[in-house]
C-alpha cells in the first residue's frame, strides 16, 4: 500500500498551491455510562440545594461535565483521550480550533481555596462555573452534530466549476466514524470526469494516534473553526514532510 507522500508525488501536486474544500459530513459521537449533561444536571441540583458542601459538589460536577465533554469529543475524533493529561487535552483542542474550557483553572483555584485555605466558594463563582460548563458542552456539541470529515485537497488553479465539484487532481479524505480513522484516496481524471473510479490511482489509511491524524481532523474542522484553512493545509504538508 502506498504512503500518502507517494500519492501526492504521483498526483504531482504543488503543496504551496493547495487549498482545502469541504465536501460533506455527518454526526459523530462517543458515549460514556455517565454523560456530560448528567454531570451538569447534578451540578444544577447541587446549586439549588445550597450550603457549602452542595456548592463544592456543584463545582466538582461542573468540572466533571467539562472533562467528560473534552474526552467525548476527542475520542469521537479518534484520539486516545485517557492517555492525555488535562493540559494536553486543552492544548489539542486549541490546536484543532475547538473551544477550550478556560474555566478549568478557575475551578481548580476555587477547590484549592476550599481544601487548603478552608474558604467557602462564592455562590456567584459556582454559578459561573455551571453556566460556562453548559456553554462549553453546547459549543462542542455543535461541532459533533456535523463533522465535515469529507474534504478534498487540490491546487486552487485546478478548482472545477459548473456542475463539477472538486479539483482536476486531488486527495480525497473521508472519516470513518466507526473505526475513527481517515481514508485518503488520490484521484485524477479528465476535466469532465475527475471523480471517475478509473481516475483513482491509490488509497491509504491514516491511523489514529499518528501526527497526521490530528492534522486531518484540523483540516476537517476548518469549515467552522477559527483556524485559517490556508494555515491548516500548509501545516499538514509540513507534518507530512517531517513524519
Amino acid at each position: 500500500m502506498p504512503e500518502i507522500s507517494e500519492l501526492i508525488s504521483r498526483l504531482g501536486l504543488d503543496p504551496s498551491e493547495c487549498i482545502v474544500l469541504s465536501s460533506g459530513g455527518s454526526q459523530i459521537d462517543f458515549t460514556y455510562e455517565v454523560s456530560p449533561y448528567q454531570f451538569l444536571s447534578q451540578a444544577a441540583s447541587d446549586l439549588h440545594t445550597g450550603g457549602t458542601a452542595a456548592l463544592l459538589n456543584s463545582l466538582t460536577n461542573s468540572r466533571r461535565a467539562i472533562l467528560c465533554q473534552m474526552d467525548r469529543v476527542l475520542e469521537a475524533l479518534g484520539f486516545d483521550a485517557h492517555s492525555l493529561s488535562t493540559k494536553a487535552k486543552t492544548e489539542l483542542l486549541a490546536f484543532l480550533g475547538l473551544p477550550t474550557p478556560a474555566i478549568l483553572r478557575k475551578v481548580g483555584d476555587l477547590r484549592n481555596d476550599l481544601e487548603h485555605r478552608y474558604k467557602s466558594p462564592p455562590l456567584d463563582r459556582v454559578e459561573d462555573a455551571h453556566d460556562i460548563a453548559m456553554l462549553f458542552i453546547e459549543a462542542i456539541d455543535r461541532y459533533m452534530d456535523t463533522f465535515w470529515g469529507e474534504f478534498y485537497i487540490g491546487q486552487k488553479d485546478e478548482l472545477l466549476g459548473g456542475m463539477e465539484f472538486g479539483f482536476k487532481r486531488q486527495l480525497e479524505f473521508d472519516y470513518d466514524s466507526e473505526r475513527r480513522v481517515f481514508r485518503v484516496v488520490a484521484a485524477q481524471g479528465s476535466e469532465h470526469f475527475p471523480m471517475e473510479e478509473s481516475g483513482r490511482i491509490g488509497r491509504v489509511p491514516i491511523d489514529r494516534g499518528t501526527v497526521l491524524h490530528k492534522h486531518c481532523v484540523r483540516l476537517a474542522l476548518t469549515e467552522f473553526s477559527r483556524i485559517p484553512a490556508e494555515e491548516a493545509v500548509q501545516d499538514f504538508f509540513v507534518a507530512l514532510k517531517d513524519a
